[in-house]
């Protein structure tokens, strides 16, 4: 085989990827050019508040508008990728850096990565900007100026070249002087890494884009804290989030890998009713009982090891390396890591996108889960409403095509969690028996507010 044959042999599975992907976008692309609420939504909406023709078309021509400029994003995102690689732009930037720069493989690989993203990351912001200023703007729900827009965009930098540069360089030296089984030595790291910024995010990472404070609502704070007593929640801090200085749009959740947990609301839904409110943080306490999280940091581990290992077997073929231009180390004969790494990476894409299917459909089980959890506490109707209330807000679609769904939905679409949420209440679940207690329902019932 030769380095050209294999070079294009890789471009056609991108190429069959990138066509299957806009097969299945333009199949979405039929269900948002709907201009009449469907039957199934009208039967869902039923007994709540109703979503009027306006609702509907304006969260259609958002999703619309969305769709167009992911579209013409991917699309970019292909030719420009794929541009690159046939004119040996990163063989040049590798050349240059080493020549101009220096040749201490750290240093290079260092500014390699960074040199190489330019045009990315250029063609990125131009993209960030006008999803912000144009097209979230369009339609009302971005609050961000361009001067915390800045701001977050050097905050990111900083953040990505003290964690990125450190990992780079443990990548590089664990792969080097480590032997065959480096793999081995650099998932554990890698791991470890992991935990620790998941650990360090709610405290550290976390306030430097955004303000906590302590939820402004003193009976809604109450009635929160009685309810992870009641659900054994191991609550160590509860606040809200000024995301209302960015977005309009809503969320709730929690975060700790061990022992107390924080929760965190948006001050976007803090003008919710309570009992709504209750219901979303219960779906998130679903997460937590059924151990989401663990099930998650279980799946990535997996994830880092075998790509790891692939990567392993990859270092040993020449041919891959220098299909896209690199030369081998003159004095070891040996592939660069970081030249190795970016080889691999380009390769890897096609097999990880079933990975990526795998973990969607995982993801989306979890959530039916969650909602289970909640329903098994009589809050289902109060969580459907929250949802819609949630999806009223964003103007989230609410008609996708199935396919589309398997292959980029992390979570049900809204009818399908209403549909499950409706099918529960026909016969209650039963609260997890971990939970049981005489005077539960009574405590239950003193949560809710009366409408």
């Amino acid at each position: 085989m030769t380095e050209d044959f294999l070079l294009r042999f890789i471009f056609a599975l991108y190429l069959i990827k990138f066509t299957f992907f806009t097969y299945i976008k333009f199949r979405q692309y039929k269900c948002l050019k709907l201009k009449q609420i469907p039957d199934r939504v009208k039967k869902m909406v039923e007994g709540f508040d109703p979503i009027t023709e306006e609702c509907f078309l304006l969260s259609q021509s958002y999703g619309l508008a969305r769709w167009e400029f992911n579209m013409v994003n991917s699309t970019l995102d292909f030719i420009i990728e794929w541009t690159l690689i046939f004119t040996l732009y990163y063989p040049y930037i590798w050349s240059f850096v080493n020549l101009y720069i220096s040749n201490n493989e750290y240093i290079a690989s260092v500014f390699f990565v960074l040199l190489s993203s330019i045009i990315t990351y250029s063609i990125g912001i131009i993209f960030s900007l006008y999803d912000k200023f144009v097209l979230e703007e369009k339609f009302g729900y971005n609050r961000t100026t361009l001067k915390l827009f800045i701001i977050d965009e050097i905050k990111s930098i900083f953040l990505m070249l003290v964690i990125g540069t450190s990992v780079l360089f443990c990548f590089i030296f664990i792969t080097k002087n480590l032997g065959t089984y480096f793999y081995l030595y650099l998932g554990g790291i890698l791991i470890v890494i992991q935990a620790l910024l998941y650990m360090i995010y709610p405290t550290l990472i976390l306030p430097l884009f955004y303000k906590l404070r302590p939820i402004s609502d003193d009976i809604l704070a109450e009635k929160i804290t009685k309810l992870c007593k009641i659900v054994h929640f191991p609550l160590g801090k509860l606040c809200e989030m000024d995301a209302s200085t960015r977005s309009t749009h809503g969320n709730a959740f929690f975060t700790g890998l061990f022992n107390a947990k924080q929760i965190v609301l948006f001050d976007t839904i803090l003008d919710f009713p309570r009992n709504e409110i209750l219901a979303i943080l219960l779906h998130e306490i679903g997460h937590w009982y059924n151990m989401d999280n663990y099930k998650s940091l279980l799946i990535s581990i997996f994830n880092t090891f075998f790509f790891l290992y692939l990567f392993h077997i990859s270092m040993t073929s020449k041919l891959l390396y220098t299909c896209f231009g690199f030369q081998l180390n003159p004095e070891t004969g040996e592939s660069y890591v970081i030249l190795s790494l970016f080889s691999f990476m380009i390769v890897q894409a096609p097999l990880s996108m079933i990975i990526s299917i795998i973990s969607l459909i995982i993801s989306r089980n979890n959530e039916y889960n969650a909602d289970k959890f909640c329903a098994s506490f009589g809050f289902s109707n109060e969580l459907i409403s929250g949802l819609f209330r949630l999806n009223k807000r964003s103007s989230v679609p609410l008609i996708y095509d199935r396919l589309y769904s398997l292959f980029y939905c992390s979570h049900p679409n809204i009818i399908e969690r209403v549909e499950y949420l409706k099918m529960l209440q026909k016969k209650r679940p039963e609260i997890p028996s971990l939970l049981r207690k005489s005077s539960l329902e009574e405590e239950l019932m003193a949560l809710k507010e009366k409408r």
